[in-house]
């Protein structure tokens, strides 16, 4: 069921042709990576790599990503169980948020408006740090 449900993502197109940007917070011990195309939904994953079953890890995605993630967020899915709601329609708060341990939250957010220098500058830097 989790290969299905990861899989399933490959067909959004910021998997397809979307920036990567990815890094670890070694105080929480999580790590994320973020799947942004222009014009489409953005994805942020998040896997909290704590074993221990009392460290749920509590984040703001808004600030460990540099704003990237922005406040409002929707859910798009969470093994091994659903810790927050489930529903697509409401807001989550991406500033005030609970990671179990052991776990992998996907998250989305709506397209953003970007002007087309701010576009093109983020899309050469990416090509370059490759």
């Amino acid at each position: 069921n989790v290969f299905r449900r990861l899989s399933n993502l490959r067909q959004y197109e910021s998997f397809q042709f979307g920036l990567l940007e990815s890094s670890y917070d070694a105080a929480t011990n999580l790590f994320w990576l973020i799947r942004e195309a222009p014009g489409h939904k953005g994805y942020v994953t998040v896997f909290n790599l704590n074993r221990n079953p009392n460290e749920i890890a509590h984040v703001s995605l808004y600030e460990l990503t540099k704003h990237d993630v922005p406040l409002h967020i929707h859910y798009e899915y969470q093994w091994p169980k659903a810790h927050l709601s489930t529903s697509n329609k409401i807001h989550i708060d991406s500033d005030n948020l609970f990671i179990h341990p052991q776990s992998i939250n996907i998250f989305w957010w709506i397209p953003k408006l970007l002007k087309p220098n701010i576009l093109f500058k983020t899309a050469k830097e990416h090509s370059h740090n490759q």
